[in-house]
């Protein structure tokens, strides 16, 4: 009996998630670890393309580029793939994956570009509570005790240089130890300042080698809010919501650090007004990776003939969730004190643009 005809390439989206620790980012970059890299060695075992095969050259397109660190849980990817089954395919390259990467499922979409079709993206940076009070991990000028010795914060043993928290080092009370006296105060004061990035702005400001006069600088976002606060083991976190058309380079992490700079008082928040401004080039903060997943891509002009979206994997995307990113965020707080010891870099020191002025005519 003859051999069954080889299965034949077929355009697909394939829905996906990944954990983006230890990984410099999604694209594939010659000789380094990146998602697409795993995912193309797993559709290589899997038979999906040939040994030889690229997956650039396979019109292989993805939803978004997350960067180093930042994870995922409803990316999508398209391109041209051999395969007998659907379902086959997920399994069989959930197989070749590491845990840490999971395929939720495969979609047959003969005309369909995950980058070309995704108008708009669902990001989320989960922020620890502690960041909205002035008084925990204060910068570092401001721990500085009197004759110029540096006092360590007593949350997480900062001196000035990076500390595991874990650390038995003999610390010296902060000058003050007060939580917020307000959360719903500053809660509403974040989301006020938050706020402000909705619509068309031009956020040159908020990434890296853009020029402000560059279209691609001009960005539109289309919603932000941070009004949720979730519980993951014993730790509070602020959930803040961002959808945009498109997102560049470390963006949403700067607007990020220039917000939670402006609620800590450590900026003005006339800064956040000149940061979006054309004609202006300041350096503002970026807020650690560790924090940022995108959480969905939608096709709202797409799906006016089909549907595709993330409706069908919410469970797994939820499992998947709490199991990796979640579970890594915490973690790396509790251990490294990712944002904590961020937060005590926001000074004028660091970042001399708290401070920047207009000339006056």
């Amino acid at each position: 009996m003859a051999d069954p005809d080889p299965p034949v390439p077929r355009k697909v989206a394939i829905f996906m998630a990944y954990l983006g620790h230890g990984y410099l980012g999604m694209q594939r970059n010659p000789n380094a670890k990146t998602i697409e890299s795993d995912l193309e060695n797993a559709l290589r075992l899997s038979s999906a393309i040939s040994p030889s095969a690229k997956l650039h050259k396979d019109n292989f397109s993805r939803c978004a580029r997350t960067d180093k660190g930042v994870s995922a849980v409803g990316q999508v990817v398209s391109g041209l793939f051999s395969f007998a089954d659907p379902s086959t395919l997920v399994e069989t390259l959930n197989t070749h994956l590491p845990p840490q990467i999971r395929v939720f499922g495969v979609c047959i979409v003969p005309d369909f570009d995950a980058k070309k079709c995704c108008d708009q993206r669902r990001y989320v940076y989960l922020l620890p509570l502690f960041a909205l009070d002035t008084f925990q991990h204060r910068d570092r000028e401001s721990v500085i005790g009197s004759g110029g010795v540096l006092r360590k914060c007593m949350e997480c043993s900062e001196r000035g240089r990076k500390k595991s928290i874990d650390a038995q080092i003999p610390i010296v009370p902060s000058a003050s130890t007060c939580k917020i006296a307000s959360l719903s105060t500053q809660m509403e004061r974040f989301n006020g300042i938050l706020h402000r990035y909705v619509g068309l702005h031009n956020f040159h400001n908020m990434t890296t080698r853009i020029n402000p006069d560059d279209p691609a600088a001009v960005r539109h976002i289309i919603s932000i809010d941070a009004t949720i606060v979730i519980d993951i083991d014993g730790m509070q976190f602020i959930k803040c919501v961002i959808v945009g058309k498109s997102f560049m380079l470390h963006q949403i992490r700067k607007m990020i650090g220039l917000a939670v700079a402006i609620v800590r008082d450590c900026a003005p928040e006339s800064l956040l007004y000149l940061a979006l401004r054309q004609d202006v080039k300041i350096n503002v903060p970026t807020a650690p990776e560790v924090g940022l997943y995108l959480e969905e891509c939608m096709f709202t002009a797409y799906n006016h003939d089909t549907t595709m979206s993330m409706a069908a994997y919410s469970k797994q995307a939820e499992d998947f969730k709490f199991k990796y990113i979640y579970n890594h965020i915490a973690s790396m707080e509790r251990r490294y004190g990712a944002v904590a010891l961020w937060l005590h870099s926001l000074n004028s020191r660091n970042y001399p643009d708290f401070n920047f002025q207009l000339p006056s005519n």
